[in-house]
């Protein structure tokens, strides 16, 4: 079994339809524009 990943996909309706990974980098993307870091959250 392989992960499926949904790379590229812009509807979250297709990631759920073929069972895809979603992830979430809304926070990653906020903390790099107000800091100007990079930092590897994994939760």
């Amino acid at each position: 079994m392989s992960a499926k990943l949904g790379i590229g996909m812009e509807s979250f309706e297709e990631i759920r339809e073929i069972g895809a990974y979603y992830v979430d980098k809304t926070e990653l993307i906020f903390d790099l524009l107000e800091n100007n870091t990079r930092k590897s959250k994994v939760t």
